[in-house]
């Protein structure tokens, strides 16, 4: 029997640096019966969020930073289908700088709230660890 592919929710990241305002798609993949899902992303210094769309999926998006902390929680009506852009970020940048994917997590959960998939954050994966 064949596993399937991981569950995962993930910015699509340019290469190099970013100069001025980007749009950054966030994608998920293997999305099984999820039908909400939170990305928890600790942007760089000198980076912002001047807003956030849903993406193909439709849906209910919310998104809050806190600090360079960026929340984005969002609900869907269907299971999006596997490679779907479930959200649209517009970042503002201060300086030239790269966006990495190593400081984020996620979590998706079912129509019932049960936890299907999750990536903790790399400090709370530590306190886990200890």
């Amino acid at each position: 029997m064949q596993d399937l592919p991981a569950l995962s929710l993930a910015p699509t990241l340019p290469v190099g640096e970013i100069r001025g305002d980007t749009r950054i798609p966030v994608t998920i993949s293997a999305p099984r019966t999820v039908r909400a899902a939170r990305l928890v992303w600790d942007l760089p210094a000198g980076v912002s969020v001047s807003g956030a769309q849903p993406g193909q999926t439709g849906g209910v998006l919310f998104w809050r930073q806190d600090g360079q902390r960026l929340t984005v929680d969002v609900g869907f009506k269907t299971v999006p289908r596997s490679g779907a852009r479930v959200a649209l970020l517009s970042l503002k940048v201060t300086k030239p700088v790269t966006l990495a994917g190593s400081a984020l997590g996620f979590e998706a959960r079912d129509g019932q709230g049960k936890l299907l998939s999750e990536k903790l954050m790399p400090d709370e994966q530590k306190k886990r660890d200890e």
